[in-house]
């Protein structure tokens, strides 16, 4: 059984901090090529239907901005 759903858009991450999920349900717009071109980060999980912050390339812990 999952856990009721419960609102971590505070804390961007690739997993549910909720049920552990991986799978998220987001708002993207297409480009041209069928690539996704844009993402919202407000997203839900597949899962256990908590709101969650959508993780960016910035919030990867091995992030590095190179010039």
């Amino acid at each position: 059984m999952l856990p009721p759903p419960i609102d971590t858009r505070d804390f961007p991450s690739a997993a549910c901090l909720n049920c552990g999920g991986d799978l998220f349900i987001a708002k993207v717009i297409f480009d041209d090529d069928y690539n996704i071109g844009m993402y919202m980060t407000e997203g839900e999980c597949a899962y256990c239907h908590s709101l969650v912050r959508l993780p960016t390339p910035l919030d990867h812990p091995d992030y590095e901005e190179s010039y």
